[in-house]
């Protein structure tokens, strides 16, 4: 199993989501991937790739297309290196994704936080 989601999340809030989860599920393996101070949407795709976002009224447009702690296109890059490398992992047991999912290998990433959990 793995979490993923901003801390600042308003629409989904941490501790009662994907923090939830993490903590209270029976899946032996898991990943939580916690993007410190982002919102609901930082993993949605960028705006200039959802042209129907122009007709949004600005306060509704700015929520979804941008994040208050991140760059989206920084977010989304890790978001999918992560995502992939967790997909390789528990689907064909790749040694290289399950490496690459190592805390350790993201530690000079100012606010992302990955724990992994083999129980």
């Amino acid at each position: 199993m793995m979490v993923l989601g901003g801390t600042a999340d308003t629409g989904t809030p941490w501790a009662w989501g994907a923090g939830l989860a993490f903590h209270h599920t029976n899946s032996r393996y898991r990943v939580e991937v916690a993007l410190k101070g982002a919102e609901h949407f930082v993993p949605v795709t960028t705006c200039d790739h959802m042209p129907w976002t122009a007709q949004m009224p600005e306060e509704f447009r700015a929520y979804l297309c941008e994040d208050p702690a991140w760059d989206k296109r920084e977010a989304l890059a890790l978001i999918n290196q992560v995502t992939t490398a967790f997909l390789l992992h528990t689907l064909t047991d790749e040694v290289e994704a399950e490496a690459s999912l190592d805390p350790s290998v993201y530690g000079s990433i100012d606010g992302l936080g990955i724990t992994v959990l083999d129980l």
